[in-house]
């Protein structure tokens, strides 16, 4: 029964790859995956093979080296409330400078975007615009 049992469960899995081949999904496929990725960047390919689910295709890349461990997304680190925090500010606020120009990225994690900004930047991007509405005339 034992070697029955090993034997289905080593053909189940040869007939897993070959139909993952044959779909497709095979090794040549992810390497396919992973050059699109390299000369168009993470999001671009999440977007061309939206047909599979984008943790998938960023575990498979991982695999690859393609995608770091830990890849820094932007030197803006911090969110919206963190930034607010720092600076003494409402959220709402921070989000409004965002929409009026302020320095930020947009980053898509997952299907989630989330706006990074850096405090400082902010800082000083707001003492430059109070700066130039001082100096034009009333």
């Amino acid at each position: 029964m034992r070697a029955w049992h090993k034997e289905h469960v080593e053909n189940a899995l040869a007939a897993r790859a070959a139909a993952a081949r044959e779909r497709g999904y095979g090794d040549n496929f992810w390497k396919e995956v992973g050059e699109y990725a390299a000369a168009h960047g993470i999001a671009m390919t999440v977007q061309q093979y939206s047909y599979i689910h984008h943790e998938t295709i960023l575990r498979k890349l991982r695999k690859q080296g393609i995608i770091p461990k830990a890849q820094p997304i932007s030197h803006r680190t911090s969110s919206l409330k963190e930034a607010a925090m720092q600076l003494n500010l409402q959220p709402v606020t921070v989000h409004r400078w965002t929409s009026n120009g302020a320095p930020h990225d947009r980053v898509l994690f997952g299907r989630k975007e989330v706006i990074l900004v850096d405090a400082e930047e902010l800082r000083k991007w707001a003492g430059d615009r109070n700066a130039v509405k001082r100096s034009e005339p009333a």
